[in-house]
């Protein structure tokens, strides 16, 4: 169960050692080696690197157990149980130079050797996550450029990491955290209150760097215990840029959030740092769910990568085009600007990006196409919707070397439902008829009214044979079916002309003459029939 973990066992006597070994392997813990002097030792454990030593503090030699633990504890950070038949107190003075994790007298119990082993282990692990933990708080606080101090209270100095007074020597104040506040003597009373009773501290203070002035942000905490002398530790930071640039952003505040466009501002790394109202009523996103992020990440659905932004420092530094946004689970269309803002060496300091809902537009535009071809009345395609329609068809035929059917169907007997029931219940019948052609043609047929009572179908791949009798039959049949008008019920039939391409006709003026012919003889074959056009 422990096979994961390494040991490295440390005894001068063989028998002991193999029991031990033996022991420990019975127990599930892994056995690196065993050594039988101090030198073999620190050697074996620079070499296998185990988690825990086992060490006979009397080895053979001059070196004894207890330098042997304090060596490979420094040099490798590898921690020791000590096994020995004594325990006076010189030698447990000697042992603890050592930091042993344990001390085990033998004669010992196997179970009291593994809860001594087990729990060594566990301050082992416990001890590398905090040293994991220590070394990344230390690469986050040099990734942030964070100076750390602490201040002892009342007139204590205050300290600092040398790398950064190394950066910012201006930084020290002789009167400590209460100097570098720099609080007046008026308010001497107020700030001695402050930093003994407050638990926490933020603040921006302006210092004299040689002659320029510079802004450093504290923020810090009060550890002291209740009735203790303050102790305050803290991170800096310098601030002075971004306290330069907070005036001239104050004076673009006002036009920033007043316009009607989403606007975005986004640092070198594409991330962004700050957006107006706008934006977030366009978008949906609150400031938590979009600050700090790729707008490619939260806003737009097809990601503008690496090579738009290259291009637009390349170019005119400024893009405007259409893209995709997301809004709550859905996409809506906008129109985007797009630019470039460089600082005083020319390099890309951030972007500015700029959205409007274009939405209703596109909607108009979307319906203005959608009117221009197609039947108001009953939603199918109109003339213009099959011109474009069937020209690709026939396209497509031609490289396919394949058939095109049109049919051409008229209603019988619908001047005199028009006439006998009304407009209103003939435009009803026709949105019945649109509707029973829409369900009974294949998924690849184009459905088209003409005008008046006359439809097409459009259908690709379909040739002269048995096939199309089907199809057409089964069209006749359910245009005959009756259709409930005003709690009443009133039947019509169709006839229907069938024209091929290519052999009746290479367009749709053709095709469309053809199959006006083929229908007129079905209506004189007595109405409710179909015809096909001659070869």
């Amino acid at each position: 169960m422990n096979m994961d973990n390494g040991l490295l066992i440390v005894e001068d006597e063989g028998v002991v050692a193999l029991d031990l070994q033996t022991s420990l392997e019975s127990l599930g813990y892994r056995v690196l080696g065993v050594c039988a002097n101090a030198d073999d030792a620190v050697r074996r454990a620079g070499a296998d690197r185990p988690d825990l030593v086992l060490m006979d503090i009397h080895l053979d030699g001059e070196v004894p157990g207890t330098e042997a633990a304090r060596v490979i504890r420094e040099r490798f950070q590898i921690p020791s149980i000590f096994l020995t038949a004594y325990a006076e107190d010189d030698m447990l003075r000697n042992a603890e130079g050592s930091a042993p994790y344990g001390y085990l007298l033998k004669p010992y119990q196997l179970r009291e050797l593994n809860a001594s082993v087990r729990m060594g282990l566990a301050r082992r692990r416990a001890e590398v996550e905090e040293q994991r933990q220590r070394r990344r708080l230390r690469m986050a606080v040099e990734a942030a450029r964070l100076g750390v101090w602490e201040w002892g209270g009342r007139r204590g100095e205050m300290a600092w990491e040398q790398e950064f007074l190394d950066a910012f020597p201006f930084a020290v104040a002789e009167d400590g955290l209460p100097g570098l506040l720099g609080m007046a003597e008026a308010d001497a009373a107020e700030l001695t209150r402050i930093l003994e009773s407050e638990r926490v501290l933020q603040k921006t203070v302006k210092l004299d760097a040689e002659g320029a002035e510079r802004w450093l942000e504290l923020c810090g905490r009060n550890f002291a215990a209740q009735g203790e002398p303050a102790r305050w530790v803290g991170v800096a930071r310098d601030v002075t840029d971004a306290h330069l640039s907070e005036a001239s952003l104050r004076q673009a505040s006002v036009v920033f959030q007043a316009s009607a466009e989403g606007i975005l501002v986004l640092d070198h790394r594409r991330c962004i740092v700050s957006a107006n109202e706008s934006f977030y009523r366009l978008t949906g996103l609150s400031a938590e769910e979009s600050l700090g992020s790729d707008p490619d990440d939260c806003l737009h659905v097809e990601p503008h990568g690496e090579s738009f932004y290259r291009r637009l420092e390349g170019e005119r530094h400024f893009w405007q085009g259409e893209v995709v946004c997301r809004r709550r689970g859905e996409t809506f269309p906008c129109w985007q600007h797009a630019s470039v803002v460089r600082d005083g060496e020319g390099a890309v300091s951030h972007y500015v990006l700029a959205i409007s809902d274009i939405s209703a537009i596109r909607a108009a535009e979307a319906h203005i196409h959608f009117l221009a071809y197609h039947d108001q009345l009953t939603g199918l395609g109109n003339r213009h919707f099959l011109q474009v329609e069937l020209d690709k068809e026939i396209a497509r035929a031609k490289r396919r070397n394949e058939r095109i059917a049109l049919l051409f169907i008229d209603l019988d007997g619908f001047k005199a439902v028009n006439d006998g029931w009304g407009h209103e219940a003939g435009d009803a019948l026709l949105v019945a008829m649109a509707e029973r052609l829409r369900q009974h043609v294949r998924g690849e047929d184009l459905v088209v009214r003409l005008g008046g009572d006359e439809f097409l179908v459009v259908a690709p791949g379909l040739d002269r044979g048995e096939s199309c009798s089907v199809m057409v039959g089964r069209l006749l049949t359910v245009l005959a079916q009756p259709v409930a008008l005003g709690g009443d019920e009133c039947a019509v039939s169709a006839s229907i002309g069938v024209a091929f391409f290519p052999e009746n006709g290479g367009d749709l003026g053709g095709l469309l003459h053809a199959a006006d012919r083929a229908m007129y003889q079905a209506k004189r074959a007595g109405k409710n029939e179909f015809r096909m056009a001659a070869e």
